[in-house]
């Protein structure tokens, strides 16, 4: 019998803080001092107590305030553009709809980014905007929502500028009170927790039947964590598999003829050809007349998500 182990380097800080605390709050409903691990159970509270205090000292510096103020301003900006983007779904004009269903289906184009934490968040975002500004530029002019870009932009910026203050002061703040940073601190209970734990498997080596109870809650606790990084990764590599971060090919401009123009487009990959049909479909949309016709790539099979590219109709 042997307690499950996680990569403590896999989990969020809030994570990390949670798992540690409720492996003392399993370890003293126990008693550690019946379970033989009293100066492990010690050490690991010490530890946790000191990491708790590297934390709180991002959470209380000066620029906590404002960063939450500034957090808050771009989640509902995101917020307010997601809205606008569905109302227009219903919008007369079908280029506003169009539009606007193709900004949608970025999948940073979502309320769950508003939810992340401010790094994730910050990074995401940058992403959108990228998009925002290359890609989907035209969509995004279509569906009017060029004043709300802006405002996201300059929100995004002003987060990262009081989170790197913010980081700043936490820094300073460590280095005048000689304490330790959030880094050094985590690392600090890991080396606490493997410690308790492995003094727990030497001990249920010799009498297995002592712990049997103890294991099973605190296993139960650790699968926990382990699933929870198993779920992100597992959100990482499809976010991975999304064709929004596959290359299409330039289309060059096709000479009117009066019948819809349906020219070929390679899609690659992460360095990979991907095959019609089997990997993707192509849409084709105002295709027709003299003007800008849009492509619409959507993954299929192992791919999800969508990538839009445009060509141009010309008279000969």
């Amino acid at each position: 019998m042997n307690l499950r182990t996680v990569k403590h380097q896999s989990l969020l800080n809030g994570e990390h803080r949670s798992m540690n605390e409720e492996a003392l709050s399993i370890t003293k409903k126990y008693d550690p001092s019946k379970l033989g691990v009293e100066s492990q159970y010690e050490a690991l509270e010490s530890a946790l107590g000191i990491e708790n205090i590297a934390l709180g000292r991002i959470a209380k510096n000066p620029f906590t305030d404002p960063l939450h103020v500034a957090d808050s301003g771009r989640d509902d900006t995101l917020r307010g553009m997601i809205r606008i983007l569905t109302g227009n779904l219903r919008h007369p004009d079908p280029d506003v709809r169009q539009a606007s269903e193709e900004l949608l289906a970025i999948p940073q184009m979502n309320t769950e980014t508003a939810a992340r934490g401010h790094e994730e968040e910050e990074a995401l975002i940058n992403i959108l905007l990228e998009h925002l500004a290359g890609d989907y530029k035209q969509q995004a002019n279509d569906a009017g929502i060029n004043a709300w870009v802006a405002s996201l932009s300059a929100q995004n910026a002003e987060v990262a500028r009081l989170q790197e203050r913010a980081f700043a002061a936490a820094a300073t703040a460590a280095a005048t009170a000689g304490g330790l940073s959030v880094k050094e601190a985590r690392r600090a209970t890991d080396g606490a927790y493997d410690a308790l734990v492995k003094r727990l498997d030497a001990l249920m080596e010799i009498s297995p039947g002592s712990y049997v109870a103890f294991a099973a809650e605190f296993n139960m606790m650790v699968k926990f964590y382990e699933t929870a990084i198993k779920e992100r990764a597992a959100h990482n590599r499809h976010k991975q598999k999304n064709l929004i971060y596959a290359n299409l090919s330039t289309i060059s401009d096709q000479t009117w003829t009066g019948d819809r123009l349906s020219p070929r487009i390679e899609v690659v990959y992460n360095g990979k050809m991907l095959a019609e049909n089997t990997d993707f479909t192509v849409d084709y949309v105002r295709n027709t007349d003299v003007g800008t016709a849009t492509v619409t790539v959507r993954g299929k099979g192992a791919y999800s998500g969508k990538k839009i590219t445009t060509f141009n109709i010309v008279r000969n």
